[in-house]
This record gives structure tokens, C-alpha cells and sequence, in this order.
């Protein structure tokens, strides 16, 4: 799975320039639940929960929800998810901001993008836990 190679790269490149961070944004319609453009109530795919569960007790993960959703809409997912116990740290955006490299005030940064409209297939959520597990293992990053 590709996915899993962008995982273990972005592990391996944290680690290797001392970054305590892997911000993954994640998409909600058609990748953690479907969607019929009318609500926030659409069912979640089987295994997303408990895969984003885990991801996000994992403490060098910042969970980005990444939506084209009204802020309003995006607020009521992030509750509903909370409710769920998966952990999203924001909506839309990284606290990145100007680096000396690049301005992401904009454009969130992002180590992993997980999207249909990327090439996500909702039937791997299972094998998205077992890489960010194993990447979390062989690659240990260091909080600040």
C-alpha cells in the first residue's frame, strides 16, 4: 500500500531532522464516512473509528480533520467524533504557520494526507492503524 510507504517515510523524516510532530489530515466525505451532502450524520466506514482511535492517542499525532464542509458543519463532526473518542486537534488548519522554508498559513502542512480523492480506499482503515503502529514503534520521535 502507498499509504503505508507515505507513513513510514514521514516517521523516518521526522526522526531524522529531530521534528516531534506527524500532522495527518484526515478528509471526512467518502474516506471516514459517505456522504449525502445534506448532514453530518452519515455512517461511518467500518474500522475508521477504532484505527483513528488509536492513531490519536498517539502523542506525536496531530489529527487535522480536512473538509470542504461549512465551519459549522466541521465543528459538529469534530464534537461527534470527540464523542467517539478520536482526538482531532483542529479543523482545516496546522498551527505550522511561516517557516523559513515555506508559508503554511494557507495550506496546512501535512506529513500524511488520507483522502478518497488521493487514492484512499475506506476499506483500509485497518491497515492504516497497523502502519502508523509500526512506524510509531520503529521510528520513536522525541517530544519537546
Amino acid at each position: 500500500m502507498d499509504l503505508t510507504r507515505a507513513i513510514i517515510k514521514a516517521y523516518l523524516t521526522a526522526q531524522q531532522r529531530g521534528w516531534d510532530t506527524i500532522y495527518l489530515l484526515v478528509d471526512a466525505h467518502d474516506t471516514l464516512c459517505g456522504s449525502n451532502y445534506k448532514d453530518t450524520e452519515e455512517a461511518f466506514f467500518p474500522n475508521a473509528l477504532e484505527a483513528l482511535r488509536k492513531i490519536s492517542d498517539f502523542p506525536e499525532v496531530f489529527l487535522v480533520l480536512w473538509t470542504s464542509c461549512y465551519p459549522k458543519d466541521g465543528q459538529r463532526y469534530l464534537e461527534r467524533l470527540a464523542a467517539e473518542g478520536v482526538n482531532f486537534k483542529a479543523l482545516n488548519e496546522t498551527p505550522v504557520g511561516n517557516t523559513k522554508t515555506g508559508d503554511f498559513t494557507l495550506k496546512p502542512y501535512f506529513s500524511v494526507v488520507i483522502d478518497d480523492k488521493a487514492g484512499f480506499d475506506p476499506a483500509t482503515w485497518d491497515e492504516v492503524y497497523r502502519s502508523f503502529y509500526r512506524a510509531h514503534i520503529l521510528c520513536p520521535l522525541r517530544p519537546k
